[in-house]
């Protein structure tokens, strides 16, 4: 008799820590899931409050070589183009202000001394930002094509038209496009699109 009641008793005992354990995983894993989920769309949400990057940028309409264009938007408190948010936005950005204008214009992308293109903030050049085959040796300066939003190097003393890009007094400003930095699973542009 005691010998069997104590294993039914056993029984029980484990059968009810079995039970329990299920339900509390259950209930953590629940709780954990919409604590993950409450925090992704929180950061979400606060994504979406941001503003959206600007892309202003002013045309001048004189051709000159590189150096005066980057002093013409010194000027400007600006500089030649380079992407300030995301590269493909930004490429959407510059394609839709130079598109149907005069077909090369300098961009913000120089050739170093270490041998590394960089934007005018001091960052690399993303490789995705050069046309295919580019840079091709050209020259240590980077510029537009025919209203495509990627880039070519050549020399510096060409002349090219000038775009300046930055916060421009509304006045120095002839475009602006907004794009949320949220859009990385946009694709850059390649050549031809």
């Amino acid at each position: 008799g005691m010998a069997q009641i104590s294993l039914s008793s056993l029984l029980l005992l484990v059968a009810s820590v079995v039970f329990t354990c299920v339900i509390l995983n259950s209930w953590f894993t629940t709780e954990y899931q919409n604590e993950v989920t409450e925090v992704h769309l929180k950061s979400l949400e606060d994504k979406l409050k941001e503003a959206p990057t600007s892309y202003c940028f002013h045309h001048d309409k004189i051709m000159r070589n590189q150096s005066s264009g980057v002093a013409l938007c010194a000027d400007l408190s600006a500089t030649l183009p380079y992407p300030t948010g995301s590269l493909p936005n930004w490429q959407k950005a510059v394609r839709k202000f130079i598109a149907g204008r005069a077909p090369w214009y300098w961009a913000g992308a120089t050739l170093h001394t270490d041998g590394r293109w960089l934007w005018p903030d001091g960052t690399v050049v993303q490789d995705s930002a050069w046309a295919t085959g580019e840079p091709s040796g050209d020259g240590p300066c980077s510029h537009f094509v025919s209203g495509k939003g990627i880039l070519y190097d050549g020399p510096c003393t060409e002349s090219r038209f000038t775009i300046c890009e930055g916060n421009l007094k509304s006045d120095e400003t002839d475009s602006c496009s907004e794009f949320f930095d949220l859009q990385e699973e946009d694709v850059p542009l390649k050549e031809g699109l």
